[in-house]
């Protein structure tokens, strides 16, 4: 998954670096979905409940780990002034298939309450191009998470 995991997997022990930067993407994640579920100008228990269950899988997190970075990042989301700040750090420390996750994270948020919004609809493709996710990967986790969700939402065009 990250290079953190990687490393614990392979054996080698991580460095206090490597450690705080993969809170730092932790972080980012949290906090890009949490700008999804605010997308629409709506607070709805479903994109709230899908952003937990994300954090979880995405992250491998237990419960009490998950909450406590959804509200950390519900604070960095609130008190950042750019995507940029979340998704630099992204594109640098994630690789492609990892990105595209994100991106589908983002979509399986947006569906959750049944419909695309607009500003939903844009901030995940901007994210896209930020994270540098080519457009067939975009549609992919488009597709995923319209099924996944089992919700056709308002769509737009791919």
């Amino acid at each position: 998954m990250l290079r953190f995991v990687r490393e614990l997997l392979a054996g080698a022990a991580p460095t206090p670096d490597d450690q705080d930067s993969h809170q730092r993407v932790r972080l980012a994640v949290a906090a890009l979905l949490q700008k999804m579920a605010a997308a629409d100008f709506s607070e709805h228990p479903a994109e709230q409940e899908e952003l937990q269950q994300a954090v979880r899988r995405f992250l491998d997190l237990q419960p009490a780990d998950a909450a406590g970075l959804i509200a950390a990042g519900r604070r960095e989301a609130r008190e950042s002034v750019s995507l940029y700040d979340f998704t630099e750090l992204l594109h640098r420390e994630l690789d492609l298939d990892q990105k595209a996750e994100v991106v589908e994270l983002l979509w399986q948020v947006a569906y959750s309450d049944g419909e695309i919004h607009p500003q939903e609809e844009h901030l995940v493709r901007k994210v896209a191009g930020l994270l540098h996710v080519p457009h067939d990967r975009f549609i992919g986790a488009k597709r995923r998470a319209r099924e996944t969700t089992g919700r056709s939402g308002l769509g737009g065009a791919e």
